[in-house]
């Protein structure tokens, strides 16, 4: 049974979040636990004190590990590194088959030059998505088995980040006695549009705006298949650190308590002369801030990040793309007037992310849960693969192991 645990862990720059379970038969995962963790030695997704980090993410295993009674030894991981970015690729083959109908030799050496895809210098692919078959150069299929062509191309996404970075977060991974890969590396924002944007939002086309605390990432999906999977570092803990200065009350936590007691991304109905208690910090006295200004910091932050990543995606020729609207997930998801902030910017209908899971550990904060619950029905779907894919070697060597006793007997 131990084979089949599957571990996903969210590294985020102030808390963890892992979920562990068991992957089904039928490719799906069962839940057994849900842990969180204070996380410190990360700024904007990048590894600053790998001491400190690595034993958070102990102690993330630890409780993981008590809650769910399984020894963990692998982990799927979720993060940015603060910086991740996606370059499209396309192969063009010719179909050689008597009838010219595609057969699964041209589609796997299609697979195979996407696989090889090398990133850009000092960059690491975490992520290769297949966009799209072509017919001749011209019509657009989901699946060209069996159909008849000249030649067959290949459209898609090679999603990377700095690997200097990546391999910094791995060394943390590695100091808390876990191992983790390149190919168990995943985009925050990827894993929650798995597992939170359904068939019909897929194919309308949806963005999912991951608003992390030291990142921002995001994943546009259209026709099915991911266009566009990207990071920055900005995240909600730099709406803090404005409010800290701008405020002074005495530590980042009583500015984060400002945040999320007052903060409001929008202006809109905001009494100008409204004001509020600020944290009472040791050494200092009662005072009041007003709420508008609290807003206005707040809403500039928010306002300049969410601009780059519409900026980023009108380059790209995404927004147009986007029938299904934009899902939010992430801590900054939940501060209020976001999603008309978003909407405004983008042009575009916005909500909050929703899961339907079955499991309230999950169900009852998607904000937080999405892309950890993402990045476990994904390493759940990878091992079920994986297991199927060694089953004909297993029975071929059974097969070997029985020849070779017979020829030995005899």
């Amino acid at each position: 049974m131990a084979s089949s645990v599957v571990v996903a862990v969210d590294i985020g720059t102030t808390r963890l979040i892992g979920a562990a379970g068991y992957h089904q038969p039928d490719g799906s995962v069962h839940l057994v636990a849900v842990a969180s963790h204070a996380m410190t030695g990360l700024r904007s997704g990048i590894v600053i004190d790998a001491v400190s980090a690595s034993q958070n993410l102990e102690a993330l295993l630890s409780k993981l590990s008590k809650e769910a009674e399984i020894d963990i030894s692998n982990i799927s991981l979720l993060c940015t590194c603060g910086d991740v970015q996606c370059a499209p690729v396309h192969y063009v083959l010719p179909v050689t088959t008597p009838d010219g109908t595609v057969d699964q030799d041209v589609m796997d050496k299609l697979r195979e030059q996407l696989d090889l895809n090398p990133a850009p210098a000092g960059r690491q692919a975490i992520a290769k998505t297949v966009e799209r078959w072509e017919l001749d150069g011209g019509a657009r299929v989901k699946d060209p088995a069996a159909l008849r062509t000249g030649t067959l191309g290949l459209g898609g996404l090679v999603v990377h980040t700095d690997l200097h970075r990546l391999d910094s977060m791995l060394d943390v991974v590695e100091t808390a006695h876990v191992n983790c890969s390149y190919e168990d590396c995943m985009v925050p924002a990827m894993a929650a549009a798995y597992a939170g944007l359904d068939k019909s939002r897929q194919e309308a086309g949806a963005l999912v705006l991951d608003l992390g605390g030291g990142t921002t990432s995001w994943c546009a999906y259209h026709n099915g298949f991911p266009i566009s999977v990207g990071a920055l570092p900005i995240g909600g803990d730099h709406v803090t650190n404005d409010l800290l200065a701008g405020f002074s009350p005495g530590s980042t936590k009583a500015a984060e308590e400002i945040k999320l007691n007052y903060g409001n991304a929008i202006l809109d109905g905001i009494d100008p002369s409204a004001r509020v208690p600020l944290p009472v910090e040791l050494g200092r006295t009662a005072r009041t801030g007003s709420l508008r200004s609290i807003a206005m910091v707040v809403n500039a932050r928010l306002d300049e990040t969410l601009c780059i990543v519409q900026e980023h995606l009108q380059k790209e020729d995404v927004l147009d793309r986007l029938g299904g609207g934009i899902v939010l997930t992430g801590n900054a998801a939940k501060i209020p007037g976001i999603e008309t902030l978003v909407s405004r910017i983008f042009g575009k209908p916005c909500g909050r992310i929703h899961l339907e899971t079955g499991y309230e550990a999950i169900d009852s904060d998607p904000a937080d849960t999405a892309a950890v619950w993402g990045g476990l029905v994904q390493a759940a779907r990878r091992e079920f693969r994986e297991q199927h894919m060694r089953r004909p070697f297993r029975l071929l060597s059974k097969m070997v192991r029985f020849f070779t006793e017979e020829e030995t007997a005899q």
